[in-house]
């Protein structure tokens, strides 16, 4: 809701958000280094939407996913949650047999997808770098 022009007063925020400058600073901090606040010398501003860059973190999306299929393939150490896997082709099984209304929840539900198919993989850290890509995305 905010401009990517507009400059993140702290205390406008506190005031807004009610909550004091500590957490809110850990926020912006956090916001930042995950790629959804520029630091500035005057402070922080909401990153401005940019094509080519979110078409760089779908293509990486997708070597996160495709690497965490190859990696179970390579070796026959490494296997699949199927209980996990079960689960989610069940809850596609009904979503085509009883399709939701067309809203911003697919958004989410396909996220969702992707996530638990990347966790049934078994690579926390694929999942937690996965999760921070959708979020980028999202943006």
């Amino acid at each position: 809701e905010i401009d990517h022009r507009t400059r993140l007063v702290e205390s406008q925020l506190c005031e807004t958000l009610n909550v004091s400058r500590t957490p809110l600073r850990e926020a912006l901090v956090r916001l930042h280094a995950d790629g959804m606040l520029e630091r500035r010398p005057d402070g922080y501003y909401p990153v401005a939407l940019d094509i080519p860059g979110v078409r760089d973190l779908y293509e990486l999306r997708i070597t996160i996913e495709l690497r965490g299929i190859t990696r179970i393939l390579e070796t026959d150490e490494l296997h699949y949650d199927k209980d996990r896997l079960s689960a989610l082709r069940a809850e596609w099984l009904d979503l085509k047999a009883s399709p939701p209304p067309p809203d911003g929840d697919m958004v989410l539900r396909d996220e969702s997808f992707h996530l638990e198919l990347c966790a049934a993989s078994g690579n926390k850290a694929m999942v937690a770098t996965l999760d921070n890509l959708n979020r980028r995305i999202r943006l």
